[in-house]
């Protein structure tokens, strides 16, 4: 399984491309944004102090916690520790743009898989 690790940072990296983290950040945002019109709560941020950027996201039908878990589980997705009942991913320079599009995948069939069905 894959492992994409986008929660905290053990270690400090030594090389840390700023304007790599922000188009990533910005990347994994607009990709979770395309599921907004249909319930997912987005947003995104950048600390150029800590040379990190974020992204947060709260599926409309499935608790936060169990998402972080089957996003661990299930693809290998690590994220923040669940708060404010929302799945935060952090984006160092560790992560590539292929990390990115490997989790809009997986939230991607999380999300499809949590919709309600109809009787």
């Amino acid at each position: 399984m894959r492992i994409v690790e986008l929660g905290p940072a053990e270690e400090r990296l030594p090389f840390m491309d700023w304007k790599g983290i922000v188009r990533r950040t910005e990347h994994l945002n607009a990709r979770m944004e395309e599921l907004r019109p249909d319930g997912l709560y987005v947003e995104h941020g950048l600390d150029q102090t800590h040379k990190i950027g974020w992204v947060r996201i709260r599926f409309p039908w499935l608790e936060s916690g169990e998402a972080a878990r089957r996003l661990r589980e299930e693809y290998g997705i690590r994220s923040l520790p669940v708060e404010e009942n929302a799945v935060t991913f952090l984006v160092t320079s560790r992560a590539s743009f292929e990390d990115m599009d490997y989790v809009q995948g997986a939230v991607v069939e999380l999300f499809l898989e949590s919709l309600p069905r109809e009787s």
